[in-house]
């Protein structure tokens, strides 16, 4: 869980502090290799902003002063992502690794409503972010994740043309690693040693030559 802050038309014009909202996060993922990871996350809560005038399709029950009014909605994002462990690809394999940074990019589906209130807004979000993995045990890690999702302007109810905002987000939790966990090296193979085999094989060749070469010989003096 942490806080998230939406980028949106008018949502500059209040505080920081005014548009910090809850965000909770819960994921399920497997390393394929030390290097590559997918993961399914559901991403949400709640998103603070703020509408000019009679703009937004949540002005109903905001408040606020002269033009500026405060709103706030219900979203979440249900994504895949891609997950790059940029630590084991530059420094190698190390299971023990406390800290690994893990770049990430997905897609996925973003909804955005507020109880009562139309239109309900369904769109493709793309997903994009950090995540600080610290190893706290060979079961659990410590999760600090920094994520920016991209959608249609539309998403906060407000279209005026501007195409694209964002909804950034930072959250702290942990994740449960189960078994099998982690990799195995991969083993050189061994090399069978063939020599006392090929050893016995000549000289059980030799053997044959020297009955041949004694045969011939014996051969050779019946037919004097």
């Amino acid at each position: 869980g942490g806080g998230q802050v939406f980028f949106g038309e008018f949502d500059g014009e209040l505080g920081l502090g005014d548009r910090i909202a809850p965000s909770f996060d819960v994921s399920l993922g497997k390393w394929i290799t030390p290097a590559i990871g997918l993961r399914g996350q559901f991403a949400g809560l709640k998103v603070k902003g703020a509408v000019s005038g009679l703009q937004g399709r949540y002005r109903e029950g905001a408040t606020g002063t002269a033009n500026l009014y405060e709103e706030n909605f219900s979203m979440f994002n249900l994504h895949g992502d891609l997950l790059w462990n940029i630590s084991n690809t530059i420094a190698g394999y190390n299971p023990s690794r406390f800290w690994s940074f893990v770049p990430f990019a997905g897609v996925g589906y973003a909804r955005s409503w507020k109880e009562d209130v139309d239109p309900v807004v369904k769109e493709v979000g793309f997903s994009t972010g950090l995540l600080n993995k610290l190893r706290l045990s060979d079961a659990v890690d410590l999760n600090l994740e920094l994520r920016a999702l991209l959608v249609n302007e539309r998403f906060d109810g407000l279209e005026i043309g501007e195409g694209i905002e964002e909804l950034t987000s930072a959250t702290i939790g942990f994740t449960y690693n189960f078994k099998k966990r982690g990799f195995d090296r991969p083993e050189k193979p061994i090399v069978p040693d063939y020599t006392p085999y090929t050893t016995k094989i000549s000289d059980l060749e030799k053997q044959i030559a020297a009955a041949d070469a004694a045969a011939k010989k014996l051969a050779a003096d019946l037919n004097v």
